[in-house]
């Protein structure tokens, strides 16, 4: 039997040591973490150990006020990723608080054992994703990227919305 959004929040305080500031959010199936100190979560696999406990796939999400501004973090890409990386578009997605960086060779973008993408992630407080850029350019994918940039403050609004209903005495 499935939890109720309370049920969910109570077991992942028992797990989380005090002291740490996070906040739970609903994104669609999953369970969003949002917390100002991410290098904390990812320590000691405490997030395996939620996902464990209440079944549940766990999304790390940085806060907003660790995150640089999208011109910022473009100027940063910018300076960390090498040429070879190839890189083709910067997409930002403020509702997930990720970047997808589209690239001729990922693997240049990504680095060994991860380290540009880790330099990346660390100096604009942003989440990254790596794909290679496509064989075939879709003007469909371009244009849906622009519409969630674009409308992430509206997506945003609704998705607290949606989480605030199923925290009411009237959900429950």
């Amino acid at each position: 039997m499935r939890m109720s959004f309370k049920e969910l929040k109570d077991e992942i305080a028992k797990i989380v040591p005090k002291g740490l500031d996070y906040e739970v959010e609903l994104e669609a199936g999953d369970i969003a973490l949002v917390t100002k100190d991410p290098a904390a979560f990812a320590a000691d696999g405490l997030i395996g150990q939620i996902a464990k406990r209440v079944k549940r796939t766990i999304v790390l999400r940085p806060d907003t006020s660790i995150m640089v501004s999208q011109e910022d973090a473009r100027r940063r890409i910018d300076d960390i990723l090498p040429e070879s990386a190839g890189l083709k578009h910067v997409y930002f997605d403020p509702c997930l608080r990720e970047i997808t960086l589209v690239c001729d060779d990922p693997g240049e973008a990504v680095g060994r054992r991860g380290s540009v993408l880790n330099e990346v992630r660390d100096s604009t407080g942003w989440l990254v994703r790596v794909e290679r850029t496509a064989p075939v350019v879709s003007k469909t994918i371009h244009d849906i990227r622009g519409y969630r940039e674009a409308n992430a403050d509206e997506r945003r609004k609704r998705s607290e919305e949606h989480t605030s209903e199923l925290q009411s005495p009237d959900h429950l």
